[in-house]
């Protein structure tokens, strides 16, 4: 049986989806678009993987007491 891969908003509303149900915070500025673009040709198990991946129980309550400066990320 073959399942087309999702579509660039079907995308973007799994990326959302996946990460509000894993516990993870959206800011109205997050950048799903770039989520969804950069993730053509990945299927639903691969974006709910990326998400389990990243979003862990370390990063979720780090993230809470302490907001993600830039100067982490560099």
């Amino acid at each position: 049986m073959y399942f087309p891969f999702p579509d660039y908003s079907t995308r973007r509303l799994m990326w959302k989806t996946f990460i509000e149900d894993l516990g993870g915070i959206l800011r109205p500025d997050f950048p799903l678009s770039t989520l969804a673009h950069i993730s053509h040709g990945y299927s639903a198990g691969s974006i709910r993987k990326s998400c389990e991946s990243v979003l862990t129980k370390y990063r979720k309550t780090s993230v809470r007491k302490h907001k993600i400066q830039t100067s982490n990320i560099a």
